[in-house]
């Protein structure tokens, strides 16, 4: 797996994270730096770990061979995945669930439980990453990254802007999330050497 598909999974992923981060902040009058410092950490903590969790049951299977034909069908499985993930997301973006949007004080352990549901989704993509053989420090790195980003972002967008963007954010993490599928499919199955 090349780095710039790395990159592309957990930058989809990561863009949800950045919409409820969106919608947080939009309730926000003022952000509390110590609480954002911390929720901030947790969740990047929380996506590590996950992610990794995802990754390594993954790597394992096919590393040991649980599956015949393991290379084939864990790229076909991976690609699968991020099909889903992207699924996912537009979904979420078509909805629009309506959002009760009203002050309040900012609670970590509400942003840590928001992060927590969504985990699932971030398992689903490093397993799609374990199947794929990504580069475990390479991973580390962009997750971190992402998730600062995607954390600090969010919050400021969503209190500045409101949470009108996260359709559009929604939409980028499909889209992004559905050209890793493909090159998974054309390169890994197919291949046919796209990126």
């Amino acid at each position: 797996m090349n780095n710039f598909l790395n990159v592309l999974i957990i930058a989809g992923v990561s863009l949800d994270t950045f919409a409820s981060m969106e919608i947080e902040g939009s309730m926000l009058a003022k952000v509390n730096k110590k609480k954002l410092f911390i929720t901030t950490t947790l969740i990047t903590l929380l996506q590590l770990a996950f992610y990794f969790g995802g990754f390594v049951v993954a790597y394992l299977v096919d590393r040991y061979g649980v599956i015949k034909n393991s290379q084939m069908i864990g790229d076909i499985i991976a690609a699968v995945i991020l099909y889903l993930l992207g699924v996912r997301l537009a979904v979420k973006a078509i909805l629009r669930k309506f959002i009760h949007e009203h002050v309040k004080e900012s609670a970590v352990i509400q942003y840590v439980k928001m992060i927590a549901v969504a985990s699932f989704y971030t398992i689903a993509a490093g397993a799609a990453c374990g199947l794929l053989e990504s580069g475990v420090v390479l991973s580390l790195i962009v997750i971190i990254i992402a998730s600062v980003i995607v954390c600090l972002s969010g919050i400021y967008v969503g209190m500045y802007y409101g949470y009108e963007g996260r359709t559009i954010v929604y939409i980028t993490g499909a889209l992004l999330l559905f050209i890793a599928g493909t090159d998974v499919l054309l390169e890994n199955v197919l291949r046919i050497n796209v990126i």
